[in-house]
């Protein structure tokens, strides 16, 4: 009944109690430096049929509840101007704007998409939206969730999603296991556009006979994420398979190593470059075991485990 936000002190490379929030569970956290509110937290009310607020405030240490949405599991994104949330709540099913005078959230479209859980919701630079869906693929929106457009595999299973910052024609998509359709072990893969969602290719195909296909076994593409400096390089993580490193745009995937005993549930990836920091870029990965932080620019990159968190967005 109680989820509690940390945030990570680069100092001491410790995590730090921000706020504890009474019946609560935490489902998305997005930070957007330089505009009011900076934090936002999507959260699950277990009191309350799982509905819950998304929260806001300049840190995690004056969070309120943002407007009157409330739904399950909502997923979160922004643009250079607006912020969004996806909502899969029968009752009110679909992607949301935040409209800061109204002070409250705004139905932009998507309620006539068939699915019953909206996995990731990302928004690439040029402001254009994406949206992993069950069993219907990913969509795609070119106006700021007004419009949707289902683009590739309609029937695919799609948990995962990432952009690369400068470069927004390029998409990965992390596929995954139907809800509750079982076949937790059958090898589903990676695919990626380069043409803004036109086509797409299959990397690390299903159960691949080629024995270097790192990714060959992964059932679950449960994150992804690209460098916050190079959009040459991405992160995956994959289903009781660990993390893995693209260089080439995530074309091709080397496995990069996880933290000891931890290879086989990660949640989330982020990256971000502290500051003004040139020989620093952060990876932290969440998981069911802990959070962890590495310098994936460093020489020597070192795996930290600061704290055993149960996840990165904590529940």
């Amino acid at each position: 009944g109680r989820a509690t936000l940390y945030s990570f002190n680069l100092g001491d490379l410790r995590w730090r109690a921000e706020q504890r929030v009474t019946g609560l569970s935490v489902t998305d956290v997005l930070v957007t430096p330089g505009r009011t509110p900076e934090l936002w937290v999507s959260t699950l009310d277990a009191t309350a049929g799982f509905n819950g607020p998304v929260l806001g405030g300049s840190s995690g240490a004056d969070l309120a509840p943002l407007g009157t949405l409330r739904s399950w599991v909502m997923r979160l994104a922004a643009t250079d101007t607006d912020v969004f949330v996806a909502v899969q709540r029968p009752e009110n099913r679909g992607v949301y704007a935040w409209d800061g005078a109204a002070a409250d959230w705004r139905l932009q479209g998507g309620a006539d998409i068939d699915t019953s859980v909206f996995y990731d919701l990302e928004a690439g630079s040029d402001g254009r939206l994406w949206l992993g869906t069950d069993r219907r693929g990913v969509w795609r929106s070119p106006d700021a969730g007004v419009t949707w457009q289902a683009v590739g595999d309609d029937v695919a299973t799609v948990w995962s999603l990432a952009t690369p910052v400068g470069a927004p024609q390029r998409v990965l998509a992390g596929l995954g296991t139907p809800e509750g359709g079982g076949g937790i072990g059958t090898p589903k893969g990676i695919r990626l556009t380069q043409d803004g969602g036109e086509t797409w290719q299959l990397l690390a195909p299903g159960a691949s006979a080629n024995r270097n296909d790192v990714l060959r076994n992964a059932s679950l593409v449960t994150a992804l994420a690209y460098s916050a400096g190079d959009p040459a390089v991405a992160f995956a993580a994959a289903w009781d398979n660990g993390l893995f490193l693209s260089r080439d745009g995530g074309t091709t995937w080397q496995y990069l190593d996880s933290p000891a005993g931890q290879r086989g549930y990660f949640e989330a990836l982020i990256t971000l470059i502290p500051g003004n920091e040139t020989e620093c870029e952060l990876l932290v990965a969440g998981g069911a075991g802990g959070v962890w932080v590495r310098n994936i620019r460093a020489q020597h990159a070192t795996v930290y485990q600061p704290q055993a968190l149960t996840k990165l967005t904590i529940t």
